[in-house]
């Protein structure tokens, strides 16, 4: 390219030509070639081209450049030509936009540089000026705003020396004002893109004063207008955006701003007066609609406006009417601004009412149309008038709607004032505008409501009744239910009828409207067994006995009699307060099952004393209960069900049952929980052992893997049996019960068995030593319970298999039966030995070392074993003070108490002198040197220490040589 070989900074205006002259050649014959578009290379040579042509404008140049500008001038207006066939459409892509745009501002600077510099005539400057102004609205439209403005900074000088020209005929008057209306113009509209409003509004002033638009022709205006209604639509339409965003009053005073632009638009469309010009009418309905929004949407700062949008929508109306100039769309645009005005002035009912009729007359049935319009109703909460009346409106609408086309829109219409009505407090109302709007489609021969839409009414229908049901507003919920049955719902069977017409009495009913209820009864099916149960509901309530035991008979011979029906019959007498006809009822059935040996009868006869159970269950809920009796017989009746659980293992038909076994373990463990808050500890008692005992054969019965947490409740449950049977005995007073001694060990030695295989399939940390736990307690249990027997052998066994046990026992554990064996006079001393020799073990091998509880029980066993006073005894005692004065060593502090170390080192000191006496030497050293040792971290210290170093030199010197005498 020749662009690429040249420099820009050429002086000499001859060489200035010289390679614009070349540039010219390679763009030409590049534009000659129209299926080609131009390439960047293209646009850089049309701008070197606009650059250099523009410095033969400069003064520096001009003389220089005389020769060239004619030629200047001709290859402007051959390239301005050229462009036209590179003119774009709305569809065109940027690049040829711009390529166009850089041919006209080459063109039109090559134009400018063969103007003569000693003053140009008024046709040229129009001109040139005209061309200015086409070629800165070009690059505007491209965003090259500085090239525009460059050009538009020659346009002031043009226009300029435009004004200052002499025209004294006036013949130039029209194309010069012409020429300069388009500069302020084409100067606003860049103006405006540049975000320089009050610019563009003083470029506006200058080019609508009356000077230059008395000359100008209705087109021209009518330009002018369409430029400054864009303007003002720009604004309202940025307006409308802040409104979305939620700022509001920066939406209403950019909407006042796009009102004076759209002012300055209308009043410019007025001023074509009368002529008829192709697009006038068109125009000024534009101007209007866009003249209604921005008084619409700026009536929140300018109260006034409303009226003015309101005022300006009608003329609209009329105008579009009265010239057919809108289609049936744009109208249908009108009338919704219209409701949106006046919403905003809040309008009565009736208008708004009457506004929505207008739209729903001229409505087209299409999806989106139906779908605005039923969004628009449901806005209308506030206003129970305003929906019912629109929605029945519309709906008559489609009903009547040509060649059926709304027909298929009447479901959602239908559902949407369901919708609307759903939460309404108008009830009756409500009730009466559904049934007008159900009646008006069941009355239309021409429309039948379809099986999938009447079921989608029914079913929410039936679902507000039952939210009504729920919150126990029945009357209302029985409306909403015998709207269910409509005729408008034909094409659905008649089954679903029955069951309206139960809930719907069911309702009358619970608001005690018997009679009510025995009417809407009476229009069901009669050989239903659901009917016969509620007729038998009406008449109990009634006090008709009869009535209420034929409507049994008729429910146990009805075909679809199910047998849970007399279990809910007996729910009336318990609601009732008849529970001893509820017991009666249930235990004769229970009865009847006895003895028939059928797998059926045994799985009845369950489910009836799960009923049992769950009755008894509530009964101990009320607040009068007398529980002395309730709690008895619930136990009673969880007894029984353990038999029948027991009796179905042993016929292996436990797994049948096992969801039974299931809820009847849970349901006694749970009461039992429930009673430890209260109950007698006896019952809590029997509860868990029924509960573990359901557990056994449930862990048993289950078919592949069990569950996992079942080994811990049946651990649970049997130690809480014993547990509370423990808390009965030493509750009770008067002789021993060996009876419950007995089941407390016997519920004892269950607890260890379970717990066991618990510890076997479970190696969690947390639960071992919660298991170790509760095994140290059942050893306390046990041996207070063998105390009472007096079983002192037993205890001893048990104290070994604590000592032996592979669980971790706790010294707590020890202590407990030691403080049980210790109060025991008649507790033997080996027995009592065993527990505290245990405890010493567990201090000093578990590391649960407590210096003062450790000395307290050394002490009492240290007793014991010297006062038995055998070799071997005192063997242990000398290695139990050892072990006590390495505690205190290890303990140099104040742990070990003072007056237990004092008896220590007495002891010592008074058995080492007991061995030298008999002349056991070597013992005798021992208890010396314990008490040495107790003695330095004794009180006294060191000097007590050496005071029984000199004592047993001294007696070791007496009694050994004694010793020697006598051999």
């Amino acid at each position: 390219m020749v662009s690429s070989r040249k420099k820009s900074s050429i002086s000499d205006p001859k060489a200035i030509y010289s390679y614009l002259n070349d540039l010219l050649v390679t763009v030409k014959s590049h534009l000659a070639d129209t299926s080609q578009p131009l390439i960047a290379q293209d646009h850089e040579d049309l701008l070197q081209i606009a650059r250099l042509a523009e410095s033969f404008s400069n003064e520096k140049y001009r003389k220089g450049a005389a020769p060239f500008m004619d030629v200047l001038d001709q290859e402007g207006v051959n390239l301005w030509n050229s462009s036209i066939l590179m003119r774009p459409d709305a569809d065109s892509d940027p690049h040829r936009k711009i390529s166009f745009a850089f041919i006209r501002l080459a063109a039109f600077r090559l134009i400018e540089a063969g103007m003569p510099s000693d003053g140009s005539s008024i046709e040229a400057l129009i001109r040139v000026l005209q061309l200015a102004n086409k070629a800165a609205a070009c690059l505007a439209a491209c965003e090259q705003t500085e090239l525009a403005a460059s050009v538009l900074i020659t346009g002031a000088q043009l226009e300029e020396e435009l004004q200052k020209a002499d025209d004294p005929s006036g013949q130039y008057a029209k194309p010069k004002s012409g020429a300069i209306v388009s500069y302020y113009s084409s100067r606003m509209e860049a103006a405006w893109k540049e975000d320089n409003e009050s610019v563009a509004v003083y470029m506006l002033e200058q080019a609508i004063n009356d000077q230059n638009l008395q000359h100008l022709d209705a087109q021209e205006v009518e330009l002018i207008a369409s430029k400054v209604l864009d303007i003002g639509t720009s604004i309202l339409r940025s307006a409308t955006i802040d409104h979305q965003n939620q700022d509001g009053t920066i939406a209403a005073q950019r909407a006042l701003v796009a009102v004076n632009w759209i002012q300055k638009a209308l009043w410019l469309s007025e001023r074509v007066g009368d002529k008829d010009t192709l697009g006038v009418n068109q125009l000024k309905v534009a101007i209007l609609k866009s003249l209604a929004r921005a008084y619409y949407h700026s009536s929140s700062t300018e109260p006034d406006n409303l009226a003015k949008s309101e005022a300006t929508l009608e003329e609209l109306t009329a105008i579009s009417i009265a010239n057919k100039s809108g289609d049936a769309g744009e109208l249908q645009q009108l009338r919704w601004m219209k409701l949106s005005i006046l919403k905003r002035r809040a309008a009565t009912e009736q208008e708004l009412i009457q506004v929505f009729k207008d739209i729903i007359d001229h409505l087209v049935f299409t999806e989106s149309n139906v779908t605005e319009i039923l969004q628009e109703i449901r806005l209308q909460s506030s206003s129970y008038k305003i929906i019912t009346t629109v929605n029945q409106i519309l709906l008559e609408r489609a009903l009547d709607s040509e060649d059926h086309m709304g027909h298929s829109f009447v479901d959602r219409i239908l559902l949407s004032q369901i919708f609307c009505l759903k939460d309404r407090k108008e009830h009756k109302q409500v009730v009466s505008d559904m049934e007008i709007a159900l009646t008006a489609i069941a009355k239309d021969s021409t429309f039948t409501l379809d099986k999938p839409a009447s079921v989608a009414c029914q079913s929410l229908m039936f679902k507000i009744g039952a939210k009504l049901f729920q919150s126990k507003q029945y009357p209302q919920a029985a409306d909403w239910f015998l709207l269910c049955t409509h005729a408008s719902f034909k094409s659905v069977s008649s089954s679903g009828d029955a069951k309206c017409y139960r809930k719907a009495a069911l309702c009358h009913i619970h608001s005690k409207a018997y009679a009510q209820a025995s009417a809407v009864i009476s229009r069901c099916p009669g050989n239903e067994a659901s009917t016969h149960y509620l007729t038998f509901l009406a008449a109990t309530y009634q006090g008709r006995e009869d009535d209420a035991v034929t409507a049994i008979d008729g429910m146990i011979k009805a075909p679809d009699f199910d047998r849970k029906m007399l279990l809910l019959a007996t729910q009336l007498a318990h609601e009732s307060h008849m529970k001893n006809l509820l017991l009666s009822v249930l235990g004769g059935l229970l009865k009847t099952l006895k003895g028939s040996g059928s797998l059926e009868s045994e799985l009845e006869g369950m489910t009836l004393i799960r009923c049992m159970i769950r009755i008894a269950t509530e009964m101990t809920r009320e607040p009068d209960a007398n529980l002395a009796t309730v709690l008895p017989t619930l136990v009673s009746y969880l007894q029984m069900a353990r038999d029948l659980v027991l009796e179905a293992e042993a016929k292996k038909s436990a797994n049948l049952i096992v969801k039974d076994i299931s809820w009847l373990w849970r349901t006694a463990y749970n009461l039992a929980i429930r009673g430890c808050s209260g109950w007698d500890e006896l019952v809590v008692a029997e509860l868990f052992s029924c509960a573990r005992q359901l557990l056994d054969v449930y862990s048993r019965a289950l078919v592949g893997e069990s569950e996992s947490n079942l080994t811990f409740y049946m651990v649970m449950a049997s130690f809480s049996a014993a547990c509370g049977r423990v808390f009965h005995a030493r509750r009770r007073d008067g002789p021993k019960d060996v009876q419950l001694c007995s089941s407390i060990l016997n519920e004892i030695t269950s607890f260890r068995e379970i717990t066991s295989q618990h510890r076997q399939a479970n190696q969690e940390q947390d639960i071992l030593q919660q298991l170790d736990k509760l095994t140290g307690l059942s050893f306390v249990f046990e041996v207070e319970q063998l105390c009472i027997l007096e079983d002192w052998e037993r205890i001893g066994k048990v104290i070994q298999d604590a000592t032996e046990s592979k669980t971790t026992i706790s010294l707590e554990t020890f202590e407990a039966i030691a403080d049980l064996l210790w109060v025991r006079p008649l507790c033997p001393t080996h027995v009592l030995y065993a527990v505290l020799e245990a405890i010493l073990k567990a201090c000093l091998e578990r590391g649960s070392m407590d210096c003062d509880r450790f000395s307290r029980w050394l002490r009492a066993i240290v007793s014991i074993l010297l006062s038995r006073n055998r070799h071997s005894d005192r063997e242990k005692a000398l290695g139990y003070v050892e072990q006590a004065s390495d505690v205190i060593k290890e303990n140099q502090e104040d742990e070990y108490p003072q007056d237990e170390r004092t008896w220590l080192l007495t002891t010592s000191y008074n058995c080492g002198i007991e061995s030298l006496q008999i002349t056991d030497l070597d013992h005798a050293k021992r208890w010396f040197e314990a008490a040495t040792l107790i003695a330095r971290y004794s009180q006294g210290g060191e000097s007590r220490a050496q005071q029984i170093e000199v004592s047993y030199r001294h007696l070791l010197a007496r009694y050994g040589q004694r010793s020697k005498n006598a051999t």
